[in-house]
């Protein structure tokens, strides 16, 4: 049974991605970046990765226990392919397409906003790796691995968000003692405290993102939405919110090409407030997404952008 919180608490986190990316985009192409959005950002930052990484993790178990062809085949082609397509695609809008960052694609991201679907790819081998190994160690190991790894390669960044990554797995394990212990009004009340130091610092201007040191902040900010998002009631705002999730592939790949695209348009006739330019870059990053959902639904062979045709229904993932 799908459990429609997930989708709901997706779609906040890639709701959150784009007021992020809408933000650097008016820190780019705007004649200033407003303090406001600046801030906002900086208190959402440290969480959106890490939640999506996590309910990524919470999902791992069911793939853990297919063959090794159903279980790659499956990555490759709802990850590696979309992630190789666009990179292209992103690449090409850039005017990149030389061999040299072509090539780059398998190794370093670096040209695009795609990294997130490289370390997914990198998470899903590693973990069919180690899936004799407790999940609660692999997750410790990780965490402190980042505290050491450089920053060359995203490794620093990869080895965080691959704890939770498998922070996510070991909660699948053991969901009950685990909610047992969420629900609990201290546990609740110390999330809080380790959430709003977390961002305050990161307000503050302290490095706080993809820090060991904060990752206490990270799961209390994860443990507080486990426990609110799933008492949203039924009605327009939570179908929205689960719509996004269950389709977030489709409005992470698309929505920064359409903002930076949006912002060069805007630059030729010198619109460059803003507090005019946020807007647009929320509602286009928004809008594309909900353009090509709209396309695949419409036209369902438009799914070989977001994902390859599946052969055999054991390919599923």
């Amino acid at each position: 049974m799908r459990e429609t919180w997930m989708d709901a608490l997706r779609g906040i986190a890639m709701l959150l991605v784009v007021l992020f990316h809408a933000g650097t985009g008016v820190a780019y192409f705007g004649d200033f970046y407003p303090r406001g959005i600046e801030v906002f950002n900086q208190i959402v930052e440290p969480y959106r990765m890490p939640t999506l990484m996590f309910l990524s993790g919470i999902l791992l178990h069911r793939s853990l226990n297919k063959s090794a062809g159903a279980y790659f085949g499956g990555k490759a082609r709802k990850i590696g392919w979309p992630y190789l397509l666009w990179s292209l695609v992103g690449l090409a809008l850039a005017g990149d397409l030389a061999l040299s960052y072509i090539l780059r694609i398998a190794y370093n991201p670096a040209e695009t906003h795609l990294w997130y679907l490289w370390f997914l790819l990198i998470f899903y081998s590693a973990a069919w790796a180690l899936k004799k190994v407790p999940s609660i160690a692999v997750a410790s190991a990780a965490l402190i691995a980042s505290q050491f790894l450089p920053e060359a390669f995203r490794l620093e960044k990869a080895a965080f968000l691959f704890a939770f990554f498998m922070l996510g797995n070991c909660y699948s394990q053991h969901r009950q003692k685990i909610n047992g212990v969420l629900n609990k009004p201290l546990t609740m009340a110390l999330a809080v405290v380790a959430a709003a130091v977390a961002s305050y610092a990161s307000v503050a201007g302290l490095k706080v993102v993809y820090e060991p040191l904060y990752a206490l902040g990270v799961v209390g900010m994860i443990a507080i939405a486990m426990n609110l998002v799933p008492r949203i009631r039924a009605g327009r705002t939570r179908s929205v919110l689960e719509f996004l999730g269950r389709n977030s592939i489709v409005l992470y790949i698309v929505h920064l090409f359409a903002i930076r695209t949006a912002g060069t348009l805007l630059s030729r006739v010198d619109l460059t407030n803003p507090y005019l330019q946020y807007p647009i870059f929320v509602a286009i990053g928004l809008g594309s997404g909900l353009f090509f959902i709209w396309v695949t639904k419409l036209w369902p062979r438009s799914n070989l952008l977001f994902a390859w045709p599946e052969k055999s229904r054991e390919a599923l993932t």
